[in-house]
């Protein structure tokens, strides 16, 4: 009977590290994305610049009053909006259901769109961030699973990081239209 020990490659600790770091970073964006549960928010997403995200629910009052992705938003109230921290300062400020007057730029020129505020729902977690958690833990466990088969293998290897990168791709998306 042969005894088999683990023994230390120094080779596992790149992969085993990164996979660790990724795994923290999807952790870290699902705790982060909660906390928007039951908080103010403004009837549609939008990123850093102020722009229209592409993640939105079509029930979401934002969306009904016709905002569409890559529309900017450069007003709020007849106030200049430069930013997302202009857009969250101001949507936090004002009570829930507040009618909120948005100045909008987009390719056709200017409009103006009112939208009341609301509150950011585990059903619209569920529907537009959850999803992309999901599929970024799902690419992770594909490529753990095909690095844990075969840890020798420079394709598994390949293909665990390239699986890394789309599952930090997916919390990445999600932090930078909620922040």
């Amino acid at each position: 009977m042969t005894k088999t020990s683990l023994q230390f490659k120094p080779r596992a600790v790149l992969p085993l590290a990164i996979l660790a770091l990724v795994f923290a970073a999807l952790v870290w964006d699902v705790a982060t994305s909660v906390s928007y549960i039951g908080k103010p928010f403004a009837g549609f997403r939008f990123e850093a610049t102020a722009t229209v995200s592409a993640i939105n629910s079509a029930s979401w009052p934002g969306i009904k009053a016709g905002l569409a992705q890559e529309d900017r938003i450069v007003g709020v109230d007849g106030q200049p909006a430069s930013g997302s921290a202009d857009l969250w300062k101001f949507v936090r400020s004002v009570p829930v259901g507040t009618p909120v007057h948005y100045l909008v730029e987009n390719d056709a020129g200017t409009k103006s769109v009112t939208i009341p505020t609301g509150v950011f729902s585990i059903a619209d977690w569920l529907g537009t961030v959850f999803p992309l958690q999901l599929i970024g833990l799902l690419f992770l466990l594909i490529g753990a699973i095909g690095y844990l088969l075969k840890p020798d293998s420079q394709p598994a290897r390949a293909h665990l990081y390239f699986a890394c990168a789309l599952a930090l791709f997916m919390a990445i998306t999600n932090d930078y239209d909620l922040t």
